[in-house]
């Protein structure tokens, strides 16, 4: 940081109105100075997290109603196990939703052997603006845990569905060189076009799979389009497993 003691005084100024119903006029001109530090707006660049920043005027305005791309940029990543039970026309479902942190992939095996279908959700703001080399963390990590949950023998039988995420994000965003070309060739660069680099993406994680995949791309904003693209291939599924079984 440029000038570390004002940044240290406006975070302190910030963390002592943390329990305030209302902001202080100096907690709010604190937030706004904040972004002023060139470290802090290279951060700004790489992270659509900190989008906010860019938007401290309006976000700070006492009319200030929340746009959708502020509730989607708000959400946090799953901590923890998450498990819910509800019924359907057609089976009684038990969903549980465990966080895809490397802590948490730990937890997984666990889940392995009583697994029907395996919902794996692709973020896809991971593929904006981040620097090159951690856009290929990003690709290679996320790429390969899906195919090894693929070719796990223990998940042989299960149906696997894969819901690309936020898209309303992706197509708004500016979206770099991916790493390397996805299988069977191809060229590596995205398009300006958000279709075709969408498609490319899709490609890497789902063109070498010999196994049946169901996908969809949805938004969270949009939570009655998620909940009917994830219900559409359940019911798929118990449809494909009612004609399998035996009379």
């Amino acid at each position: 940081l440029q000038n570390y003691d004002c940044f240290q005084e406006n975070f302190n100024i910030i963390l002592a109105s943390k329990k305030l119903d209302k902001l202080s006029s100096s907690c709010l001109q604190a937030i706004k100075d904040i972004p002023a530090d060139s470290t802090i707006q290279k951060l700004i660049q790489t992270c659509h997290k900190l989008s906010f920043f860019d938007n401290i005027e309006r976000i700070t305005d006492s009319d200030y109603i929340p746009t959708e791309i502020d509730i989607l940029n708000s959400y946090a990543p799953t901590i923890g196990i998450d498990q819910i039970n509800y019924r359907t026309s057609f089976a009684s479902i038990s969903i549980v939703d465990i966080g895809g942190s490397e802590y948490s992939r730990r937890k997984w095996n666990k889940f392995y052997s009583i697994i029907n279908v395996l919902i794996y959700i692709v973020d896809l703001t991971a593929f904006c603006k981040l620097r090159k080399e951690r856009l290929s963390n990003v690709e290679d990590e996320c790429v390969t845990i899906f195919t090894q949950l693929c070719n796990n023998f223990t998940l042989k039988k299960s149906h696997f569905i894969v819901l690309f995420n936020k898209k309303d994000v992706f197509d708004a965003q500016k979206r770099p060189q991916l790493n390397g070309p996805p299988p069977g060739g191809a060229d590596t660069t995205l398009s300006v076009d958000s279709t075709s680099s969408l498609s490319l993406i899709k490609a890497k994680f789902l063109n070498h799979l010999t196994r049946k995949i169901y996908q969809h791309t949805v938004s969270l904003l949009y939570r009655n389009t998620f909940e009917a693209s994830v219900m559409e291939c359940i019911s798929e599924i118990a449809a494909k497993n009612r004609a399998v079984a035996p009379m």
